[in-house]
């Protein structure tokens, strides 16, 4: 049985590090990772380490920065450092899912939970800092819940790169740290504590110590005004992000209220199973992280006035929950993980390797560029049309180096005169008052290439 566990497991995760490499060569550039390269790691690197905006992943950057130097602009160069995350990532939810509850099939359903989601995949490959901030998020709980000689510097390591890799976090691990700092002073294991403090400071302040000078309010723009919305927004993420996968439930895509008891009950039966003594350091860290994050969440916001965070800010979620609720089943009964399974089989049914679920319109980004060039005029030719556009074209351009094509920046609203114009679905009316015709229309995400009439 071990045996088999281990083959299938590890399998497993080979296969999905395989899909991550294909969908790191073959999918278009997206806006945010364009990004990253046109304002940050394009440049120099004081640049990289004295300035801050919300796209800027410290340790991401100054990795992709470190990878399109040495091979180039292409998608899997510029993507390496993610994929590098992701395997890291895998292979700790191999690790953990095998120590926390062995061979068994809650490992096995720690293993699905911690990797099929369809929205933690996206950042297993796509060029964002999500990925290498949970993978050393899942390290730095494995270090923690140990306990043996050593551990505290381990997790504070990956505490400290994790933070590093993005800001978002900061909230979980301020819970971790807390109950980490009680359990360690409580037990008289001191060199331990001073351990992963300090190692936790010296990573995350060599990384942050310039960029977090240049951090302002206005930098958190990305958000929600209330809490619900916030919640709504990764509930709709993560069940409905595929429109096209089949809902297993019917009332999987309209049922944000029922996930919310759910959770709260989780939650509710965790911090209950605390308060009676049962303070497994896994149930702890977990637990405290979740408490930590919602206490810094919604204390940023009543005293900073920062947005509630959307979509992708909440990713350390998807990886905390299903843990809580796999360890609640484990201490009470094991039939509460059951309802786990259809919300796994809901997951493998969105599988999808062709777009990212936060950037569906720019999956024909790399087919348009190739159309553009078929059809380009003699001479320099400019492109326009919507602005969310422009960072990934003009990365195309670079990554191409298309002579033909002139740089392409944010032009809102378009004007005419340009060769080449690439729209959003629906934009078609936009696209006819300036006097254009569809050359191209992409059959999934509807986003087009229109050219002068």
């Amino acid at each position: 049985m071990r045996f088999l566990w281990d083959l299938g497991s590890i399998g497993f995760v080979l296969f999905l590090l395989t899909v991550n490499v294909y969908r790191a060569a073959s999918q278009s550039v997206t806006i945010d990772e364009a990004t990253t390269y046109l304002w940050f790691a394009g440049k120099s690197w004081y640049h990289v380490f004295h300035e801050y905006d919300a796209n800027h992943h410290i340790l991401h950057t100054i990795l992709v920065k470190l990878s399109t130097g040495a091979f180039g602009l292409s998608s899997l160069a510029l993507r390496l450092p993610s994929l590098a995350g992701g395997a890291l990532y895998l292979a700790g939810c191999l690790t953990l899912s095998r120590n926390w509850f062995g061979r068994t099939w809650l490992g096995g359903a720690a293993l699905l939970a911690l990797t099929i989601n369809p929205y933690i995949l996206d950042f297993l490959s796509c060029a964002r800092g999500y990925g290498l901030a949970l993978a050393f998020l899942l390290w730095g709980l494995r270090f923690a819940s140990r306990g043996e000689p050593g551990d505290g510097w381990r997790a504070g390591i990956a505490f400290g790169l994790s933070l590093g890799s993005h800001l978002s976090v900061a909230a979980p691990l301020a819970g971790m740290l807390l109950w980490i700092a009680g359990r360690d002073l409580h037990s008289g294991r001191c060199r331990e504590l001073i351990g992963l403090s300090l190692t936790f400071a010296v990573t995350s302040l060599s990384l942050w110590f310039g960029p977090a000078a240049q951090v302002r309010p206005e930098h958190f723009y990305l958000g929600v005004p209330t809490a619900w919305e916030s919640f709504e927004s990764m509930y709709q993420i993560v069940i409905t992000g595929d429109q096209a996968a089949p809902a297993l439930i019917p009332w999987l895509p309209h049922g944000p209220l029922a996930a919310a008891a759910a959770i709260g009950g989780i939650l509710l039966s965790g911090l209950v199973l605390f308060r009676r003594g049962k303070r497994d350091p896994r149930l702890a860290l977990v637990l405290f992280g979740l408490a930590g994050a919602i206490v810094v969440i919604a204390g940023m916001h009543y005293v900073r006035g920062t947005p509630w965070p959307w979509g992708r800010a909440l990713l350390f979620f998807l990886v905390l929950i299903p843990l809580l609720w796999l360890l609640v089943a484990e201490r009470t009964s094991r039939w509460l993980a059951a309802p786990l399974a259809l919300v796994l089989v809901h997951f493998a049914l969105q599988f999808r390797t062709h777009f990212y679920i936060d950037w569906p319109e720019h999956a024909p980004i790399s087919e348009i560029v190739s159309r553009m060039e078929a059809a380009r005029p003699p001479g320099m030719a400019s492109v326009s049309g919507n602005w969310v556009f422009a960072q990934a074209l003009e990365y195309h351009r670079l990554q191409r180096g298309l002579p033909w094509m002139k740089p392409v920046v944010r032009e809102q609203p378009p004007v005419r005169g340009h060769h080449f114009y690439v729209f959003a679905r629906s934009e078609d009316e936009a696209a006819a008052q300036l006097g254009l015709q569809v050359s191209y229309r992409d059959p999934f995400s509807g986003t087009f290439l229109a050219i002068p009439k």
